[in-house]
């Protein structure tokens, strides 16, 4: 494909010779980029995961029916890929293909889940080759999946993203395309080797369908060159420019990528669908003043009916015939329908802007108008006067927690706060940066031709929009990264193209100094601290530690007592890790689809009595009650209970909840046993501890008071011990095992420990 310069008619002047070796330099160093922190990171992750601190203690005992001892350590940042591997271990034992309910999370009754299918089949496909080709069981492929699920799937994007660009904008477009968006910080963060996520995935597909969008022309086009035509009226675009007819294709492949973005998350997708509809516009604005420049305004009507099929296509690959409902927080019928609608009305305004009626005198044109508007309308309308039926992610309890108690949906400048924050923020705005300062100059220099402007401004709309709601919320930065590696890109092909006549040599070698900077640079800020948080003597990333103490944890409850499944009541961020290592149904993790668990999590750590906790504990199987200090969480659960319910009061009445007593030992009622675990010393963790009570409804008064006098002594509390051994005298005078029980608590003395 032979491109040529739009002033002069000749061939581009950067040589073909050199664009395939500019792009396998860039896709080598990306792969070697890719390779390298697979190998390191999955290599402290394996030491991590080699470590096994109840081996000695519990030796080869048995697990409950119905567990999972997955031994393999996922990073903090895992957290989706542990309920991915869950998903997708659930889908092969039920020889499933799609996972529409859970019985993992609140218990006793699940809940429903509505992630896409995308990572399960996946995860399913590599699993399967792993299988195959080694000794290792089916479901044991599934960790090590996720451990290199996002590295492959990064790989295989990179594939096709490639062969976009480089069809369109030539290899060495591609090679920087490649290199631009695989080396951005925020980007790979995504797709990191342990953090199997779709949000890499769904961030792909927009980025994608927005190339497309791009790549087709923006909407102008080359018309034909026919006899009688006079020279005015030939189009000036290049003659490698799409013509309407290839432009339609394109439409079309934006409109199926940006429904798959869609099907794997609506709440990405739709904002940039928002800022693209916004780009479109000022595209449509463009070529109103250009009208000497062939442009289409039908083509965005050709994109909103792919998107709206793609959209309806993926939702009956989800949810027919069993599960279909009116559920908002995901893929809809009712979104493709607004897609459509608001195409319509984007393709009547972009005409109008061009001088063509907005409406045209006839009733079906009035008629088709009218039903855009209506389905444009339909699920907004449905959010706000059924939020409660259709759409959780508005119940209030879930907003205060997502809004105040998860960091991802924290602003980006409170969330870089810290030791990292100047890193952090050059990752996060390098790409933005080094556009605008290289959009600034271009326009400076008055050379963007008329038709790159369109293209520019459908890229830059939606990135600016997902930069604004990653300020605003940092779980957006990655994505829009991804949008603003695609604008550096098509800048880049600007010069590649010869888009923009030859810069003088100074100002080149300007330009060549910053992308050869740029190109240096991003792979180093990623590299300069893939897992925060120091390491220990072996290599192991410190914040990888309480992992490797929930695991161990688990193990132990699980193997304590084989006849029975627990059922663990914890901090919302270890409910998920505490069944990814052990299996066993927890009450809490933060999920909207879990609103109802997250609510009774609450309800419980705020029972302000025994008795009260005592029942709703009971109604929920509760088995054991474990706390990690890094995500106790009592407190939060306790605030948020009482907006609930109204009682403003309870934020001041937390030293009253039951939990809370139970946690600082000032209340042990007779049906809860504490059992002491303790952090090997060797982590460095003095600050942190582990609270673990199990459950026991028919225990004894003698046995309670055993429990709590073993489990002071374990603590080397010996006073505490003491006070206990005195009320035990006081009511079962003689016992023997107390006197057991003080002969330890003296040699404990005796030697040193208090």
């Amino acid at each position: 494909m032979t491109r040529l310069n739009p002033a002069s008619g000749s061939a581009a002047h950067f040589p073909r010779r050199w664009e395939g070796f500019v792009f396998f330099v860039c896709s080598g160093l990306v792969i070697l980029f890719v390779v390298t922190d697979a190998v390191t990171t999955s290599s402290r992750l394996g030491r991590a995961t080699n470590l096994n601190l109840s081996e000695l203690e519990i030796g080869m005992a048995p697990v409950p029916p119905g567990a999972r001892e997955r031994k393999t350590i996922l990073p903090v940042s895992g957290i989706d890929g542990k309920w991915w591997v869950i998903h997708t271990e659930q889908a092969l034992q039920d020889h499933s293909w799609r996972i529409r309910q859970t019985t993992h999370d609140n218990s006793p009754e699940g809940r429903e889940v509505h992630w896409s299918s995308s990572m399960v089949w996946f995860l399913s496909t590599i699993s399967r080759v792993l299988h195959v080709f080694t000794v290792t069981p089916l479901l044991d492929c599934v960790p090590i999946a996720a451990m290199f699920a996002g590295p492959i799937l990064l790989l295989l994007l990179l594939a096709v993203y490639a062969a976009i660009l480089g069809y369109r904008f030539g290899w060495a477009t591609a090679g920087l395309g490649v290199l631009f968006f695989a080396t951005c910080a925020p980007i790979f963060d995504l797709f990191r080797t342990g953090t199997c996520d779709h949000h890499g995935l769904v961030g792909w597909f927009a980025t994608a369908g927005l190339l497309c969008l791009a790549a087709g022309g923006a909407g102008f086009f080359a018309a034909p060159k026919s006899k009688g035509r006079s020279k005015s009226e030939i189009s000036p675009l290049p003659k490698d420019w799409p013509s309407v007819e290839t432009a339609r294709k394109w439409f079309m492949a934006s409109g199926i990528l940006s429904s798959a973005a869609l099907w794997v998350s609506s709440a990405t997708a739709i904002p940039i669908l928002v800022g693209t509809g916004l780009g479109a516009l000022l595209a449509g604005f463009i070529a109103a003043r250009n009208k000497t420049i062939p442009y289409d305004p039908n083509l965005w009507r050709i994109w909103g009916r792919a998107g709206c099929l793609g959209s309806l296509f993926f939702y009956l690959l989800e949810y027919f015939p069993a599960h279909m409902g009116w559920r908002l927080e995901v893929n809809h019928p009712l979104y493709a329908l607004a897609w459509l609608g608001g195409s319509e009305i984007l393709a009547r305004v972009v005409a109008a802007l061009r001088g063509e009626p907005f409406v045209k005198r006839n009733p079906r044109d009035i008629v088709v108008g009218a039903l855009a508007v209506l389905v444009i309308a339909l699920p907004v309308a449905m959010i706000a006067l059924k939020s409660s039926d259709v759409f959780w992610v508005s119940d209030k309890f879930l907003l205060a927690l997502h809004n105040e108690h998860i960091g991802e949906f924290q602003p980006f400048f409170e969330a870089i706060s810290g030791p990292a924050m100047a890193i952090i923020l050059v990752q996060a705005l390098i790409l933005p940066t080094l556009v605008i300062c290289a959009l600034a100059f271009l326009v400076w220099r008055r050379t963007i031709p008329v038709y790159w402007l369109g293209g520019l401004a459908i890229v830059l709309m939606p990135a600016l929009v997902m930069l604004a709601l990653g300020l605003k919320q940092t779980r957006w930065m990655g994505i829009s990264m991804g949008l603003w590696s695609l604008a550096a890109t098509l800048i880049a092909a600007l010069f590649l193209t010869r888009a923009v006549p030859l810069l003088p040599r100074w100002q080149t070698a300007v330009v060549s100094i910053l992308t050869a900077v740029a190109v240096l640079l991003l792979p180093y800020l990623v590299l300069s601290g893939p897992i925060r948080g120091g390491s220990q003597t072996d290599g192991i990333p410190k914040d990888i530690l309480p992992n490797v103490i929930a695991r161990d944890v688990v193990q132990r409850i699980l193997r304590a007592d084989p006849s029975r499944m627990p059922v663990i009541l914890s901090g919302p961020t270890t409910s998920t890790d505490l069944t990814y290592y052990g299996g066993c149904p927890m009450i809490g993790t933060l999920y909207w689809e879990n609103m109802h668990g997250l609510k009774a999590a609450a309800e419980i750590f705020s029972a302000p009595t025994e008795e009260a906790a005592r029942q709703k504990l009971e109604a929920r199987h509760v088995t054991h009650i474990l706390l990690f200090s890094w995500d106790e969480f009592s407190k939060d659960y306790s605030e948020l209970w009482g907006r609930e319910i109204g009682a403003e009061e309870a934020k001041s009445r937390h030293e009253k909840m039951f939990v809370t007593r139970l946690v600082e030992g000032n209340e042990m009622p007779q049906w809860v046993r504490p059992l002491y675990y303790p952090i090997p010393p060797a982590f460095d963790l003095q600050s942190e501890s582990v609270s673990l009570f199990e459950i026991v409804p028919d225990q004894s008064r003698l046995d309670s008071l055993v429990a709590q006098t073993i489990y002071r002594i374990d603590a080397r509390q010996f006073d505490r011990a003491g006070e206990l051994l005195v009320k035990a005298d006081s009511e079962f005078p003689g016992e023997p095992r107390f006197q057991k029980l003080r002969q330890d608590v003296d040699d404990a003395v005796r030697a040193g420990g208090q």
